[in-house]
């Protein structure tokens, strides 16, 4: 699991460096429009439809993160987790523009999970956009709650 987060992880890290000087809103309710893009994007993944959410995800993903790879991690990584029993937002933020990206906006929003054989698990996905067209996701990865420190 730890193997495919971190590949996935460097999409998150590499757009996230980009927001150093951006200034991060944080907020307790999500963006409607940004939710049911993500939450659509996850139901996907949730039906085991991989490589339909490589597919579906934004160009700056899948620059990243090879197709065939994503596909084999998550097959090895994600299929084990079994079907998500609930899932329930905890945390967002807005990044807004992202210097040195024009037109490239960025959310971050943070799900508390639990999976058929993960019960406590923290999803943090970030939808991003480009000249105000669709949210897509720009990077996800799943850690343990146990790792993770909610504030």
């Amino acid at each position: 699991m730890r193997r495919v987060m971190m590949s996935v992880a460097v999409l998150c890290v590499s757009v996230l460096t980009l927001t150093a000087t951006t200034a991060w809103t944080q907020k307790k309710e999500v963006d409607p429009a940004t939710l049911e893009a993500t939450l659509v994007w996850l139901a996907v993944m949730d039906a085991g439809l991989y490589e339909e959410g490589w597919n579906q995800s934004h160009p700056l993903f899948q620059g990243k993160v090879d197709r065939e790879e994503w596909l084999e991690e998550m097959r090895r990584e994600r299929s084990p987790l079994g079907e998500v029993k609930s899932r329930e937002v905890f945390d967002s933020g807005y990044f807004g523009k992202i210097p040195n990206h024009p037109g490239l906006e960025m959310t971050v929003i943070q799900f508390q999970s639990e999976f058929e054989n993960k019960p406590r698990a923290i999803e943090t996905l970030s939808p991003v956009r480009m000249n105000g067209g669709p949210w897509k996701i720009g990077g996800y990865v799943i850690a343990d709650s146990a790792d993770f420190k909610v504030q």
